[in-house]
């Protein structure tokens, strides 16, 4: 059996694998190394995942998760984990993850477009080049997070067509100084992810479907225009945001001539081909 987990700042997607077969599949909340000590992350895996996983012997567990590139980062979660599964811990970036499920062996663009965004260049073995995008606060174009700040910028401002102002602030109790204070002095996050939940809703209004183009333009403008030769390369993507909007999002790459192979909800599909064929134990 193996242990593969895929995390992001909401959430970790878990699959216990054996000869190709998925013993258990299951949700926990985000593990993010800059944002949780190493205690809370081996409290989250101890309280959230079922005893299955413990219970029964892994050889390896392979977790992508974000920050995980810098060595320490990768320790903490090593540590964290091998305390519970007792077994070799596989730390890496979610984009190796998501890289290596798009196109196993194969060269491209990998672009993640979801709670977050994030790029790189993958050769088919590993990334070449990172093109990260600065989180949440420099960055995140083409994420629901900067969709929900074009939003709460414009309706700040005035700019949001007033009936729907009217229903945003009236379902979430809210106006324009408690809605600032929510976001700079509580946890942020939560109010980006309301929010998007509320946009994603009314995708139909025509301001709505706007700013959600205007947020996959500046996606390739500030996220993609760093790569050499860009519209003689692949590019593939994954993401619930990204599928959710895959037609907006390919009108917006079909204007800039850029070659959108395929998008999809989740990594994890892709990772379980992935290490039936390429087993690091």
């Amino acid at each position: 059996m193996i242990v593969i987990a895929i995390s992001g700042y909401i959430q970790t997607e878990w699959i216990a694998l054996e000869q190709g077969e998925i013993l258990q599949h299951v949700f926990t909340q985000g593990i993010v190394p800059f944002l949780h000590t190493r205690r809370e992350i081996s409290r989250i895996v101890r309280l959230e995942l079922p005893p299955f996983f413990f219970e029964n012997k892994s050889k390896q567990v392979f977790f992508y998760g974000i920050a995980c590139t810098q060595p320490e980062n990768k320790k903490l979660i090593e540590s964290a984990l091998v305390a519970h599964f007792k077994t070799p811990i596989y730390v890496d970036h979610i984009l190796l993850g998501a890289s290596r499920s798009l196109y196993q062996d194969e060269a491209g663009i990998t672009c993640i477009m979801n709670t977050s965004s994030d790029t790189c260049q993958y050769d088919g073995n590993r990334i070449t080049q990172y093109g990260l995008s600065g989180g949440y606060i420099l960055g995140d174009e083409g994420s629901r997070t900067e969709l929900s700040k074009l939003f709460i910028s414009d309706i700040t401002k005035g700019f949001v067509p007033q009936e729907l102002s009217e229903e945003y602030n009236k379902l979430y109790e809210t106006n324009t100084n408690s809605l600032l204070e929510a976001l700079y002095r509580g946890p942020a996050f939560q109010a980006f992810e309301s929010t998007a939940d509320f946009l994603i809703d009314h995708a139909d209004n025509p301001y709505v479907k706007q700013l959600i183009k205007t947020n996959f333009q500046d996606f390739t403008k500030r996220n993609l225009i760093k790569y050499d030769n860009l519209t003689d390369k692949r590019i593939r993507i994954v993401g619930k945001f990204a599928f959710r909007f895959k037609d907006l999002l390919q009108e917006v790459f079909d204007e800039k001539h850029l070659k959108v192979e395929k998008i999809v909800e989740t990594s994890m599909q892709g990772l379980i081909e992935y290490h039936i064929k390429h087993p690091i134990y």
